[in-house]
């Protein structure tokens, strides 16, 4: 059996074979030598990119913010929101990467079912049990 390369995306492995089918055919894998800028801050996001292998160096003003490594989405939120990119992201090593347009991306949310929530949910803030409260309890009207 083929190893299949989106098995290294964690968001990417729960999909069905018909899913991955759908991201194949819309999707292209890629390789780009270490020292390849992918994105730079302030370009419009026109293209998705995901780490397959590999990692990136993710900077702003000049300053590092932190890595992108396999199975990491690149610029999931700028694409989804249609916004310039927030930083520049540098190949460390060499990367294989799973490309796709901006009309992409969005159709792969569409599409498959559960997936923009596997994608968005590490860019939503945990909120520590300490400040977690319980719903308040409304009473309902008298009839």
């Amino acid at each position: 059996m083929v190893k299949d390369a989106l098995d290294d995306i964690e968001w990417l492995a729960l999909c069905s074979s018909r899913e991955r089918a759908w991201i194949r055919r819309h999707a292209d894998l890629i390789e780009v030598p270490a020292g390849t800028s992918l994105l730079n801050e302030g370009e419009a996001s026109r293209w998705f990119y995901a780490v397959v292998d590999g990692q990136a160096t993710r900077r702003v003003a000049g300053h590092y913010v932190g890595l992108v490594t396999a199975g990491d989405p690149v610029n999931d939120i700028e694409v989804l929101r249609n916004e310039p990119v927030a930083a520049t992201v540098t190949a460390d090593t060499k990367l294989r990467l799973l490309v796709m347009g901006r009309r992409e991306f969005l159709g792969m949310l569409d599409e498959i079912p559960g997936l923009a929530r596997r994608v968005l949910m590490p860019h939503i803030p945990s909120v520590p049990a300490s400040r977690r409260r319980r719903p308040a309890l409304v009473p309902l009207p008298a009839a």
